[in-house]
């Protein structure tokens, strides 16, 4: 409804204004415009060439009242003339809708509210659609390969801007799978933990180290015993067993182990008395 009151506003609005005239907006940029003509000298270059030389920074506009065109290009692309234009235009007192766009006119302006726009009937008042009168999309094909999720870009055309932010750094335009202070963080911890594991090795190599040291000087306080002469032991006992003086001796003198005595030896002796 909105549309529908502004176009029959607009053209109520147009009966009131000059048939020969610009349109009110169009008018208010120009009186704007011609106010600053004072800032810039006019000199003469052709019939209808002029230049305008601005008096402060001396910068120089060629305008070109005919082609309606001038060199800060304001004039080709609004349709309506730059504030140079206007200080060439101004001293020479013509209308000014010979040098505006035929857009801004008033008989532009009515032509384009000159139709209407009715309103749409209530939903429930609207008629059922069959079959037939059903648009349908056409039928998909599936394409060979992954469908792609970015349009194709004209050449001139800026890269699309990325609006995501890395949750590790806070930096736009990566995650925080491919942020680089997380790939310094990583390298440093590999680090620690290398450092780590080689003093950990370091203290187990030294620790096996003192044990053999300490061994070592166990073994060096252990005396070693002196080697003496061992004494042969025989079957046959000592000297008592060998034909000693008590024992079995077959030479002069000695006892043969029976207990007998000198006497008995060189026969005048009895046994002795423990015989």
């Amino acid at each position: 409804m909105s549309l529908v009151g502004m176009c029959y506003d607009r053209r109520i609005a147009s009966r009131e204004m000059d048939d020969n005239g610009l349109v009110p907006s169009a008018m208010f940029v120009i009186e704007k415009l011609q106010k600053k003509y004072n800032r810039y000298k006019i000199e003469g270059v052709a019939d209808n060439t002029f230049c305008a030389v601005n008096i402060k920074s001396s910068k120089k506009f060629e305008v070109d009242l005919v082609g309606k065109t001038c060199a800060c290009r304001v004039w080709q692309l609004t349709g309506l003339p730059c504030v140079h234009a206007c200080a060439v235009i101004r001293p020479r007192r013509e209308p000014w809708i010979r040098y505006v766009s035929h857009y801004y006119t008033v008989e532009s302006f009515r032509a384009t509210y000159a139709g209407f726009i009715f309103p749409l009937e209530n939903e429930e008042d609207w008629g059922k659609l069959g079959e037939a009168d059903r648009v349908l999309p056409p039928p998909h094909t599936a394409q060979p390969g992954r469908p792609k999720t970015l349009r194709i870009r004209e050449e001139d055309e800026a890269e699309p801007s990325s609006n995501r932010r890395c949750r590790k750094c806070g930096e736009p335009n990566h995650n925080s799978r491919t942020c680089l202070a997380r790939q310094v963080a990583k390298e440093k911890a590999r680090k620690e933990k290398a450092k780590k594991d080689n003093t950990a090795k370091r203290k187990e190599v030294a620790g096996q180290l003192n044990v053999n040291v300490q061994q070592q000087k166990k073994k060096a306080r252990v005396p070693t015993a002196p080697q003496t002469a061992t004494v042969r032991s025989s079957s046959r006992g000592g000297r008592s067993g060998r034909g000693g003086r008590s024992g079995r001796g077959s030479g002069f003198g000695r006892g043969d182990g029976s207990g007998r005595s000198m006497n008995w030896w060189l026969g005048g002796g009895d046994l002795p008395a423990t015989q």
